[in-house]
C-alpha cells in the first residue's frame, strides 16, 4: 500500500497542489454517455427487429426507472455523508450504508441500467451489444482506480468494507 499512496502525494501537473482523487480514466457519465451515443449512432445501420413493443416499453422503462431510483438513492447517500459524488473531487467518508449495503458500486450499476434501459426503449441492439464493452471500462478504468485510492487513503477500513461487500452485486 505505501507505494500506491505515493501516486496520491506526489503534485500534480508540476504544481504544488497535490490530487486527492482517483486517477479514473474519465468522468464515467461521460464514458456511458460517449457509448450511447456511438451505439445508438451505429445502430441506425442495423435493420433487424429487436424486441416486441411492449416489452420495449415497459421492460426499458423499469430498468430506467430502476436505475434512476438507485443513482438517487446512491447520491443522497453521499451528500448525506459529507463525500463527494465526483470521481474527481476527494472523498471523505466511506459510505456503507443504504445502497452501498449491497454493492460497492450502486451508482454504476445504476448507470448500467439506464444504459440499458434506454438501449431496450429505443429498440437498439447495438447498445444492449455493446454493455459488455462498457462494463469493462467502467470496471478497469474507473472501479479499480477508484478501489485503489480509497484503499490507499482509509487503509483498514476500507479494506473490512470491501471484504464485506460486493463489488458489483
Amino acid at each position: 500500500m505505501e507505494g500506491k499512496m505515493e501516486r496520491y502525494s506526489e503534485p500534480f501537473e508540476d504544481l504544488d497542489v497535490y490530487r486527492d482523487s482517483p486517477d479514473v480514466i474519465a468522468r464515467p457519465p461521460r464514458i456511458a454517455l460517449g457509448f450511447l451515443a456511438a451505439a445508438l449512432i451505429a445502430d441506425q445501420f442495423m435493420t433487424a427487429p429487436f424486441l416486441y413493443e411492449p416489452v420495449q416499453y415497459l421492460g426499458g422503462a423499469g430498468l430506467f426507472i430502476a436505475g434512476i431510483a438507485l443513482a438517487s438513492a446512491a447520491m443522497r447517500r453521499f451528500r448525506t455523508m459529507g463525500t463527494a459524488v465526483e470521481t474527481s473531487r476527494a472523498s471523505t467518508a466511506i459510505v456503507a450504508e443504504g445502497p452501498y449495503a449491497g454493492t460497492r458500486n450502486p451508482i454504476y450499476v445504476a448507470m448500467l441500467l439506464i444504459y440499458t434501459g434506454i438501449g431496450v426503449i429505443a429498440n437498439a441492439p447495438v447498445v444492449v451489444a455493446l454493455l459488455p464493452v462498457l462494463f469493462a471500462v467502467l470496471h478497469f478504468g474507473v472501479v479499480l482506480r477508484e478501489e485503489d485510492y480509497l484503499e490507499c487513503k482509509f487503509g483498514e477500513a476500507y479494506l473490512s468494507y470491501k471484504q464485506a461487500v460486493p463489488r458489483w452485486l
